[in-house]
């Protein structure tokens, strides 16, 4: 999520500032009647507890109404009543964490969601919604986190929502994602960061074609990006923990941003540092984090957290963006463990030695004769990377301010979706794309003439030559509606004209058809 400055990712001395973070007001407690099944597994557990410590003497027999998404529960009035006290209690925590320690930051300034207009969904996880919005004053692009307040405190997640927060306001780095403000209402918290435009790293390595591989150049450029991004967390003793592509965002100008530290921590104290070339009490015993593809072996085995966990990933990372495809996958997730935990991997023909031996270095099973793992002050940390071959005569202190070598691919995918952002762009307001794709359209001579589509929430439906050339606009409104015409043709039916289109992709004419019609559905006013 990410869009910096705002939005060039580009080195910038906002960084250097105080954040602008606004601190939660005080929660509000969920009502009983909305508590639901929470409400109902507390009070069983609460009733019981009280009755056996002697501290409910009769239970009242006057019932209130629990909605559940899944079934009515009734409880009593006393049993609500403890509920709502925890609640209380609970919320009154939150709260006060959220107001402690971070006085300075706050600038007197509230902001709301009022504050914005929320487009497209750029993400989506269990507890909430990661939107593209619009600051209206500002008109300028940020992600915002949207998280369901309900469902953090019934799965227990309030500390790691809050971790996250806690922790960026402690962070500030070109290659991490900046978080501008956190606020709340009734049911949602809020948290807004710089915004990325070109996706998840994920994203760009799908992109590339697939014979041209990324360059070499490249690897190294963002290698180098995310490295001196985990020197700076390790000096401020934080680990991410779940290190990843799609954890890591591309900027407008292509540069990264690492993000999602909810299965973040801080070490404590003394807990990173080296004494007589033993770790001592670096380690920290965890609950199981990160994801399958890019776990370290010691997390698999004894559930321990430390820095050579992200840099295991960080080579992981590598590994992929060289060839394409991660180190270790099976079919199963046991199955992945056990390539980890054996460090059964290939290294293809095409790959440099310098990057083989690099990769090699890094993916140690034993954390600590993993290259860059150790601390600060350590001759196996992260300048042991720097000093690798794999970066020999890379600028580190110069090189962010240099134009990020992509490929031609990427270029040319660069200046074609610049020509169609600028043509679909109205005004300065922010134009949400809804579907985007190739279509072949029939013209007056009965001739087939392949298209890029692209429908917004404007809405409208323009179509242009080479992805770049606009060629016309089919207008959108009421009495406009698509419909199958065969199996993989369909048209669209307005006023002055019809419109016959056919498929490039196989099955995307029903696609088309639902976009299309709920497009017209959702975005046009009676």
């Amino acid at each position: 999520m990410d869009k910096n400055s705002s939005q060039s990712g580009e080195p910038d001395s906002h960084h250097n500032e105080i954040d602008e973070v606004y601190e939660f007001e005080e929660i509000k407690v969920i009502n009983v009647e909305d508590a639901d099944d929470v409400v109902s597994m507390k009070a069983k557990t609460l009733e019981k507890q009280a009755r056996q410590e002697g501290g409910l003497e009769q239970i009242k027999k006057q019932q209130v109404n629990s909605i559940s998404l899944k079934n009515s529960i009734q409880i009593s009035l006393s049993e609500a009543q403890i509920i709502q006290d925890e609640l209380n209690d609970q919320y009154k925590e939150i709260s006060d964490r959220g107001a402690s320690g971070n006085q300075k930051m706050s600038r007197g300034v509230k902001k709301t969601i009022e504050d914005f207009e929320l487009h497209q969904v750029l993400g989506e996880g269990s507890y909430g919604k990661v939107y593209c919005a619009l600051e209206k004053n500002e008109n300028k692009a940020y992600a915002i986190k949207v998280l369901d307040k309900y469902h953090i405190m019934k799965n227990q997640k309030v500390d790691s929502v809050f971790r996250e927060r806690d922790i960026l306001r402690e962070l500030s780095h070109p290659s991490i994602i900046k978080q501008y403000y956190t606020f709340q209402d009734d049911i949602n918290l809020y948290y807004v960061f710089e915004y990325a435009s070109r996706g998840s790293l994920t994203k760009l390595l799908s992109q590339v074609n697939i014979s041209e591989k990324i360059p070499l150049e490249l690897v190294r450029y963002y290698a180098a990006e995310i490295l001196l991004a985990l020197e700076y967390l390790n000096s401020k003793n934080v680990l991410h923990r779940d290190l990843k592509p799609e954890n890591i965002l591309v900027t407008e100008n292509w540069h990264l941003k690492i993000i999602d530290f909810g299965d973040s921590c801080k070490l404590q104290n003394g807990e990173s540092e080296i004494q007589n070339g033993e770790r001592q009490n670096q380690k920290r015993k965890a609950t199981f984090v990160g994801t399958p593809l890019y776990v370290s072996p010691e997390m698999l085995q004894d559930n321990i957290s430390s820095f050579a966990g992200d840099i295991w990933a960080f080579g992981c990372i590598i590994y992929q963006m060289i060839t394409g495809e991660v180190p270790f996958k099976a079919q199963h997730d046991y199955q992945t463990f056990q390539l980890i935990l054996n460090r059964k991997m290939q290294f293809p023909d095409y790959m440099s030695e310098d990057a083989k031996d690099l990769i090699d270095q890094i993916l140690k099973v034993n954390p600590q004769e993993r290259l860059g793992s150790g601390g600060q002050s350590d001759e196996n940390g992260i300048n042991a990377i720097k000093q690798h071959p794999f970066f020999r005569d890379f600028d580190f202190q110069n090189f962010q301010q240099q134009p990020v070598p992509l490929p031609q691919s990427l270029q040319a995918s660069a200046r074609k979706q610049t020509v169609i952002k600028r043509q679909i762009k109205a005004g300065e307001k922010y134009v949400e794309e809804l579907k985007r794709g190739l279509l072949k359209k029939r013209n007056e001579y009965f001739m087939q003439q392949t298209r890029t589509f692209i429908l917004t929430n404007e809405p409208s439906l323009k179509y242009y030559k080479n992805e770049s050339q606009f060629r016309g606009e089919v207008r959108l409104s009421r009495a406009v509606y698509a419909r199958r015409t065969g199996r993989d043709r369909f048209e669209i039916v307005t006023p002055g004209r019809i419109y016959h289109l056919k498929e490039v992709k196989a099955g995307d004419s029903d696609q088309w058809i639902n976009a299309i019609n709920i497009a017209i559905n959702q975005h046009i006013n009676e």
